[in-house]
């Protein structure tokens, strides 16, 4: 399968943190996942910002980007993997 190719608008999300960056802080993510969606855009890139992806090793990393596509309603999601 050929890979995608990444078109239109696509935004870095916030990664809203909680604990001195220790965790996701969840309620603030959905509310800006649902104005992700609500704003005319294409994708969204998630852990893509300051690189905190990185830093959070695979399990919370992905339970990131799970909970980011859950509540992404319809847009791409690409998650930053690396440093």
């Amino acid at each position: 399968m050929p890979p995608e190719r990444i078109t239109g608008a696509v935004a870095a999300a916030v990664t809203p943190l909680a604990e001195a960056g220790g965790r996701l802080d969840e309620d603030a993510f959905a509310p800006l996942l649902e104005f992700y969606a609500a704003s005319a855009l294409d994708g969204l890139l998630v852990f893509g910002v300051t690189g905190e992806g990185s830093c959070w090793g695979i399990r919370k990393g992905a339970g990131v980007a799970e909970l980011a596509v859950a509540g992404a309603a319809g847009l791409r999601v690409i998650v930053h993997c690396g440093a």
